[in-house]
């Protein structure tokens, strides 16, 4: 008869096992690619040699033509 924390523990390991599997199928390798720098607490990833600077408008001018409107104060725009 097995315990009960045992079985738990074995099912715990699964799981664990399994979200490894994914991520392993569906996560990039951030060495692959080039960080850009959005603000103090917010950073994207773009693919190596891409323009930085066009990435970073990008996200920025997607964050405020968002439907409900939001503008983020935090972002310094004027980098040009």
């Amino acid at each position: 008869m097995k315990k009960e924390g045992a079985v738990r523990n074995e099912e715990i390991k699964e799981l664990r096992q399994k979200a490894i599997d994914v991520s392993k199928k569906s996560s990039p390798n951030l060495n692959d690619l080039q960080r850009v720098v959005i603000d103090k607490n917010t950073t994207i990833y773009v693919k190596d040699g891409e323009d930085p600077v066009e990435a970073r408008k990008k996200f920025i001018a997607k964050m405020q033509d968002r439907k409900y409107n939001i503008h983020y104060k935090n972002y310094d725009v004027g980098d040009d």
